[in-house]
């Protein structure tokens, strides 16, 4: 089987909808790394299996929770914000500082103010390098075939020339003028010369 896990840009309707083999897609807007990290730890892989993996903006903020957790019931009632059940746990997509928590009322009083005094650039980096560091180990334990990119963060692609042989999709798109109308994701010419350049092969 083939897992995808990434954020918006690695959605259905974007480039996978080119693919023409089965698979299994956990990605969801507002994704951050941990996010990813937390689903590729929970999939149950096999030596024949395939794993795609976008990671996402570093200042984007996951909560994973219990699934049992009170707070699941207040986050239920945060607009924008993405819930997804996963098997022990329960993961909620926040979009960080530009997202959900940051851009309504329910948001603001709820998150704002403790997203702001927890989480800063220079934490959210280092936790960026050890999802990325942890996700390679866990997929080069399972034997599977992978590949793994970057929606923009050129300071991951420096640290992990290796991993990251392909260019960031935001940039490239930018550079070569196939950004959507939201100035954000890739259009659809956009999003199928990727996958034709960088993912087809794979």
């Amino acid at each position: 089987m083939l897992y995808i896990v990434g954020c918006s840009y690695s959605i259905d309707c974007y480039w996978p909808k080119f693919l023409e083999i089965d698979f299994v897609n956990y990605s969801e807007p507002g994704a951050g790394n941990q996010y990813i990290y937390t689903v590729v730890n929970q999939l149950e892989l096999t030596p024949g299996d395939k794993v795609i993996v976008q990671f996402s903006e570093f200042e984007r903020i996951d909560l994973i929770l219990d699934s049992d957790s009170a707070f699941n019931s207040l986050l239920n009632n945060v607009p924008s914000i993405r819930r997804r059940d996963l098997q022990d746990c329960v993961a909620w997509c926040t979009g960080g500082p530009r997202g959900a928590w940051n851009n309504n009322s329910h948001g603001k009083k709820y998150l704002a103010s403790l997203m702001r005094e927890y989480y800063s650039n220079h934490s959210q980096k280092q936790n960026s390098f050890a999802y990325v560091t942890a996700t390679s180990y866990l997929l080069s334990e399972a034997g599977v075939y992978n590949v793994l990119f970057l929606t923009k963060d050129q300071f991951l692609k420096d640290k992990f020339p290796t991993q990251f042989p392909y260019p960031a999709m935001a940039p490239w798109a930018q550079e070569n003028n196939y950004l959507d109308d939201d100035n954000f994701h890739l259009n659809t010419q956009g999003n199928k010369l990727y996958y034709e350049k960088f993912i087809k092969n794979f």
